[in-house]
């Protein structure tokens, strides 16, 4: 991330993550895991470097350890809790998201632009579908799927 919270990668919430995140993000895949978005989960799938800031990696988020396919994906876990910093055999470092995250901010990575354009893709894709599952017109009542939109909507 940049310092004004830009990612230049992919990035990917955990649920309980996902009220930190923003929707008009570019690269906001979503949730992650069995409650997360296609988009998201996909982008697992292949995904061959994982970090995982402040998550406990539960089975909700991990679709119980299917969700990253990459035979060779490793791990780095930052969490302030050495337990969940350990899973998934990843490197742990015990410590604050905020700290991470800022540390982080200082590495000179770029994304190349064909991924960069994959992973906008899958947004895109994944907005197109939240809006056709927000206006169902269900009656005489609302599907979930409206419902929440109307919340995240007020």
């Amino acid at each position: 991330m940049d310092g004004r919270g830009n990612a230049r990668h992919a990035i990917r919430w955990p649920t309980v993550g996902r009220v930190h995140a923003t929707a008009d993000r570019v690269r906001d895949l979503g949730a992650i895991g069995v409650t997360g978005t296609s988009a998201a989960n996909r982008v697992a799938r292949e995904a061959d470097l994982v970090i995982g800031i402040g998550t406990r990696w539960t089975d909700f988020t991990t679709a119980s350890k299917t969700a990253f396919q990459d035979r060779d994906v490793r791990f780095i876990n930052v969490n302030v809790a050495e337990l969940d910093a350990q899973k998934h055999a990843g490197l742990a470092l015990v410590g604050d998201a905020r700290a991470a995250i800022d540390a982080l901010a200082g590495w000179s990575y770029t994304v190349e632009p064909a991924y960069r354009e994959k992973v906008g893709r899958l947004v895109r894709e994944w907005s197109k579908e939240v809006d056709r599952l927000y206006s169902l017109g269900h009656a005489p009542l609302p599907a979930q799927s409206e419902v929440i939109g109307a919340v995240n909507d007020a």
